[in-house]
Order: structure tokens, then C-alpha cells, then sequence
């Protein structure tokens, strides 16, 4: 409920900030971010007053995606709000916490609103697994796209790779004879 006030206000205050901005190269001086990322993210901001959520995810989750490269900190911040209160997409606790995570490591003006929010996440909504899964998904991306492999060898050998959340790594598992 806290998060959705804030966004409230920030969905507000934003659309007139990225307005007043004269040229496309101002406001990516000021946020970090290309021209039509800052366009896209007003786009998906202004998605969130009308209450066109899915519209707002849609949006904003391609401006996420580059987890190597920059990613657009008011772009994860307004999707992490929307996971985390499960508003166009479906409720992602891991997810949205690993969003706050990855902007508040930024330097932007989303970074310190990010950082109390990501730590609420992790100390009074997630279970130990779900914290793991968070810190995973901060340090490979939401949207890492990596899918579990399993193939046998022969008969009796086969292999299974998959991310570990306990371990934080990519785990493969040689099993001979079902062991």
C-alpha cells in the first residue's frame, strides 16, 4: 500500500517534470536515459494514471531487459511497482524486489527511493528462498531468459543445468543410474 501511494505521487509529479524538459537531449542529461526511453517511460506513466496497467508493463518491461547494458531506473522502478503489487502482471515479490535492487545500485533520483523499498522486500515479505531468488534475479536480470536443460547421455547417465537460487550459480547435475 505504501509503494502504491508513492507511485501515486511520483505518477503526479513525472509527466509534468518530462514536459517541462525543452529538448529530448535535456531529459536524457537529467535521467540517464535515451529520448525515447524517457518518452516510453512517460508513455507507461501516464498508462498508470488511467490505470491501463498492462499497457504500463508492456511499456516498461523492454526498457528492463538489457540487464548488461543500461537500464532505464525509472523504467524498473515503475515495473518493480507494478510487480510488487501485481497491477497489469502477475504479483512478483522476487521480482520486484530484484528491480528495487537493481535501481537502487544506480545513482539516479529513483536509487533512494528504491533502496528502502527493496530492503522492506527482502525483510518483511519474502521467505529465505524467495530473498535467494531476488538477489539472483538482481545479479542475472528478471528477464535472463536462461531455461533448464535436461538430456540424457545414454540409458543410464543424463545431465540437468539449471540456476540455483541456494548457490547463486548455474548448477549441473550428472546423474548415473538415478543417482
Amino acid at each position: 500500500m505504501r509503494t502504491l501511494v508513492l507511485v501515486a505521487t511520483l505518477v503526479v509529479c513525472v509527466p509534468g517534470l518530462l514536459a517541462a524538459q525543452s529538448p529530448a537531449a535535456s531529459a536524457e542529461a537529467r535521467s540517464g536515459e535515451r529520448p525515447d526511453e524517457a518518452r516510453t517511460t512517460a508513455a507507461a506513466i501516464e498508462a498508470v494514471v488511467r490505470a491501463d496497467y498492462t499497457k504500463a508493463a508492456t511499456l516498461l518491461k523492454p526498457l528492463v531487459d538489457n540487464w548488461n547494458g543500461s537500464v532505464s531506473e525509472a523504467a524498473a522502478f515503475f515495473l518493480a511497482t507494478l510487480y510488487e503489487n501485481g497491477l497489469g502482471v502477475p504479483q512478483d515479490l522476487p521480482r520486484a524486489c530484484a528491480l528495487y535492487t537493481r535501481v537502487h545500485s544506480g545513482n539516479g533520483p529513483f536509487a533512494r527511493l528504491a533502496e528502502p523499498l527493496a530492503r522492506a522486500q527482502m525483510t518483511d515479505r519474502l521467505n529465505p528462498e524467495q530473498t535467494r531468488e531476488c538477489v539472483m534475479l538482481a545479479n542475472v536480470g528478471v528477464n535472463h531468459g536462461f531455461a533448464p536443460a535436461r538430456f540424457s547421455l545414454d540409458a543410464d547417465r543424463s545431465v540437468a543445468i539449471e540456476l540455483s537460487n541456494k548457490k547463486q550459480e548455474v548448477v549441473a547435475t550428472v546423474s548415473q543410474q538415478g543417482e
